[in-house]
């Protein structure tokens, strides 16, 4: 004698072998009206797609909202970043974005001068800076200053030539005139003494 089962899928299984059952050998059971049992049955199975639908909408939208949070996290990081640079002589205003300065930032003792500053040039107007992490301390951003050369030799005072989270950067050329750079590294609280410098014409 079969039993009703209890499982879902066994329960769905046995309704589609009623519902064949019931319109193609109709004469079979004549107390049962297989219209009446359509009704339930395409109410369930029309159920089905419907959760089916909704779980790929879902599966969707998890997946939006985990690339929405990975992208949103990269650029809070760099914000801090920036942020920790622009309150390096007062960290305690960071608190103003639910901030506070990265551990060790009270140290006495600051970061060493970036390492080995060279230069590659990428084309007749255009160049590379590359150099080394410093040897102690951590890096917030890198600055890198420059000077021109007059035509008399003498050189203009540093000036900020841009800014890099990375340990190059590319420049465009300064009209043909003669130019030094260097690089110097901002932890939490301190700027590091400057790199050694190179010289190009571009």
């Amino acid at each position: 004698m079969s039993r009703f089962p209890t499982k879902e899928s066994d329960v769905y299984s046995l309704s589609i072998k009623m519902f064949y059952g019931f319109f193609y050998h109709s004469t079979d059971f004549p107390s049962v009206d297989p219209n009446d049992f359509l009704i339930p049955f395409s109410n369930y199975h029309d159920a089905i797609n419907a959760l089916g639908q909704a779980k790929a909408v879902v599966k969707v939208a998890a997946k939006k909202k985990q690339d929405s949070l990975a992208n949103l996290k990269t650029q809070m990081k760099k914000c801090l970043k920036l942020s920790e640079v622009d309150c390096a002589d007062c960290p305690v205003k960071l608190s103003e974005i639910g901030w506070s300065a990265s551990k060790g930032a009270n140290r006495s003792a600051a970061t060493s001068q970036p390492q080995d500053l060279h230069f590659e040039r990428i084309a007749s107007d255009k160049i590379r800076l590359c150099w080394g992490r410093p040897a102690k301390g951590s890096v917030v951003c890198y600055i890198i200053e420059k000077r021109e050369a007059d035509n008399g030799g003498s050189f203009d005072k540093w000036s900020l030539a841009g800014s890099s989270l990375t340990e190059s950067i590319t420049l465009c050329g300064t009209g043909g005139i003669f130019t030094e750079y260097r690089v110097i590294a901002q932890d939490p609280v301190h700027k590091s003494s400057a790199s050694n410098t190179v010289a190009a014409v571009t």
